[in-house]
């Protein structure tokens, strides 16, 4: 998370959404860094509402607090943690996923109870208000990350060069049918926030 109060601008990391790129690159310009602990750097809005705006609020004078997060194709999201988490050592780090398929992570994924490879805060989750409506002013799509870093150079005054940073290997990507209606169905607030982002 870094804000912006003299802008009235906070940019908010959902975790694997390829924000990590856009914090590298503004990380010296903001007023507020949380960007070295999990906790910190994936802040969600509802937290950011109860502890940082005020604050900004309060640091900016009367101009309307915007907010910025990325938003990933929730299938797509979902086989980028698959991927990143298929490079833990399994017999280290219970969060491996190396000797799995995607279908089952996907299944482990849609317990009520996951197990530890599969323990992931949704997207939604990330970027809704208290009241469970969105939160995020701008909310953009993962593929108009360019977009998104237009918005914040203008806004901040700033050049933005994006580099690609934290790229998760290639590797299994095929879901099952019936698997992915199912996710469908018990994410479609995931799906539905992404088809609302930004798209440019």
């Amino acid at each position: 998370m870094l804000g912006f109060p003299e802008h009235g601008l906070v940019l908010l990391a959902v975790p694997k959404t390829g924000t990590t790129a856009l914090h590298d690159a503004l990380e010296t310009h903001a007023q507020i860094r949380l960007v070295r602990t999990g906790t910190g750097k994936h802040m969600t809005y509802r937290r950011y509402e109860e502890l940082l705006a005020p604050f900004m609020r309060a640091y900016g004078g009367d101009q309307p607090l915007i907010s910025v997060a990325v938003l990933r194709e929730p299938i797509q999201w979902l086989n980028s943690w698959y991927r990143f988490r298929a490079r833990l050592n399994p017999e280290r780090n219970p969060a491996s996923t190396a000797r799995m398929s995607f279908n089952d992570f996907v299944a482990d994924y849609l317990l009520d109870d996951r197990p530890r490879h599969a323990d992931l805060m949704a997207q939604a989750e990330y970027v809704l208000a208290g009241d469970s409506s969105l939160g995020v002013s701008h909310l953009y799509r993962y593929e108009a990350l360019p977009a998104a870093a237009r918005f914040l150079s203008q806004r901040l005054g700033l050049p933005l060069d994006l580099a690609r940073t934290n790229v998760s290997p290639r590797g299994d990507t095929q879901l099952d049918p019936v698997l992915e209606a199912r996710f469908r169905e018990r994410h479609a607030q995931d799906f539905a926030l992404y088809d609302s982002a930004r798209s440019s």
